[in-house]
């Protein structure tokens, strides 16, 4: 067989990989916990090892985790799991897109916002971050295909911490997929965790585990399919087409978590029921630093 045919083998084997759980319970169905995606054993393996990657660059006890929209829902959830509720949140803020990278050297601000819309962004940030520790650095993070929408939260939440007196830092971390390239978060003061294929990936499909491999699914071919954000903490929020004039009668609330992201902790904590696959059928994850040569924004309203 040839690798053309494998690498097109191993793309449909992933996308048809994540098959509606089964719910339980008499709720569920009304939850909508019946159909949401199973996880599948490489995925779980994954995701342990691209926290256990973020929590050492990044320790639990002195940062605090904030997932940016839906995207890394199970990040964060397995954060909470390892460490506790306060050291993460979620906030939403969905295609966040007040920049646009016209190249690597280039950063160009498409949506102005006036003092009207700040305003109310700042509070928007209040509702879903206000608890959280102003002396700590805030690790913001995303899954990101241009990495706009973080380079654009990033800028606004460091003029929040600015105004609301905050001494901590922030931190920004991209998470790539695998063939993400990685200058374009780099080059502007973003970390990015991407994932290498498999090593001996083709070696595997050639020989008895290619049908193994195939049933198993990627956690960053999820995260680029948007699989998970179904558990997400909150439903997702476009700040940027909500009307300043609707804005409170629109605004989502802290307190309106979603059932789903507490039933896929719950999940994350109970041991699989599959064993573990071998290292060279799984990606792993890496650590790309900032770029020595850090390109500033402008300032949108200008």
């Amino acid at each position: 067989m040839g690798r053309s045919l494998l690498v097109l083998l191993l793309v449909v084997g992933i996308l048809f990989t994540w098959e509606a759980s089964a719910g339980s319970g008499k709720g569920d169905d009304h939850q909508g916990f019946a159909s949401l995606p199973a996880i599948s054993q490489a995925a779980r393996q994954e995701l342990e090892q691209m926290v256990d990657l973020l929590l050492e660059k990044w320790p639990a006890g002195e940062y605090v985790y904030i997932g940016l929209g839906r995207s890394p829902a199970l990040i964060t959830a397995s954060i909470k799991n390892r460490a506790s509720d306060e050291v993460a949140a979620n906030i939403p803020l969905s295609q966040f897109k007040c920049f646009t990278f016209v190249n690597l050297d280039a950063v160009r601000p498409v949506y102005h916002l006036q003092d009207t819309h700040k305003s109310c962004l700042y509070r928007h940030f209040d509702e879903f971050l206000g608890h959280l520790p102003a002396d700590k650095p805030w690790l913001l993070l995303d899954f990101v295909s241009t990495g706009a929408t973080l380079f654009s939260a990033e800028y606004f939440l460091k003029h929040y911490r600015n105004l609301r007196g905050h001494t901590g830092s922030m931190v920004t971390v991209g998470i790539g997929g695998a063939f993400f390239d990685t200058k374009s978060l780099t080059r502007r003061g973003i970390h990015c965790l991407m994932p290498a294929l498999p090593p001996n990936l083709f070696a595997a499909l050639e020989g008895s585990d290619e049908g193994k491999f195939l049933m198993t699914g990627s956690f960053s071919a999820a995260l680029h399919d948007e699989v998970f954000k179904d558990y997400a903490e909150y439903a997702s929020f476009h700040y940027l087409k909500t009307p300043v004039s609707r804005f409170d009668e629109l605004r989502p609330r802290r307190a309106e978590r979603r059932e789903a992201f507490q039933r896929v902790r719950s999940i994350l904590q109970q041991p699989s029921a599959h064993e573990p696959l071998p290292a060279e059928l799984l990606e792993t994850w890496h650590h790309y630093p900032p770029s020595p040569k850090v390109i500033s924004p402008p300032h949108p309203d200008r």
